[in-house]
């Protein structure tokens, strides 16, 4: 835990930097590094374009991750701890090592649901009325497994402007209710007033 912890911390203060490129090549970004060196298995993409306007891909210290793409930042409710999908476990348990691309996604599945699987992926949430009371989003669904039998999934909801997110409540998360999706925030970055 208190590696996640610190995977965290190190990636809020890299995402908030501005004067950092996304991908550092010159030698000057501690915590990401190069896909270059993966296995030919791992899987580097999301393979749908929609969902790569929202998250990529990216290869780090702790090994590979899902993250939002630059316009974006997720985050829990309440705090400024990143939501990442991470190829290594993070479990309360688990010890993050650095392994660059020695842990990474084996398979992605990134894409639209519909039907009752989009439904129950939204009602699992509960966002009440974020959306509005009439309201059925468009659902994403991003879902990974890694070369350590590691599964994951977030979903991202959409609807005009509005954009949310959710991820099934870790085992090891205080849960603050019963619903089986804890949602998180989703913040896009273009619409945030800098003025001031």
């Amino acid at each position: 835990m208190k590696h996640l912890i610190m995977l965290c911390s190190a990636l809020t203060l890299w995402i908030g930097a501005a004067s950092l490129p996304l991908h550092a090549t010159d030698g000057i970004d501690p915590l990401f590094g190069s896909c270059e060196s993966s296995p030919e298995e791992a899987v580097l993409t999301l393979g749908d374009e929609t969902v790569a306007h929202f998250a990529r891909v990216a290869c780090t210290v702790f090994g590979h991750i899902v993250m939002p793409t630059e316009r974006y930042f997720w985050s829990f409710y309440g705090g400024v701890a990143p939501v990442v999908l991470t190829a290594q476990d993070d479990g309360p348990d688990a010890e993050l090592t650095a392994v660059f691309n020695d842990v990474y996604f084996t398979a992605i599945d990134a894409g639209e649901l519909s039907g009752d699987a989009a439904r129950r992926a939204f009602e699992g949430a509960r966002f009440g009325d974020h959306f509005g009371a009439d309201v059925q989003p468009t659902v994403y669904a991003i879902r990974t497994e890694s070369n350590t039998g590691v599964s994951k999934t977030l979903y991202l909801y959409t609807h005009g402007e509005q954009i949310a997110g959710a991820i099934p409540y870790p085992e090891w998360f205080e849960r603050i209710d019963d619903r089986p999706l804890l949602p998180i925030f989703v913040l896009d970055r273009t619409t945030v007033d800098t003025s001031n």
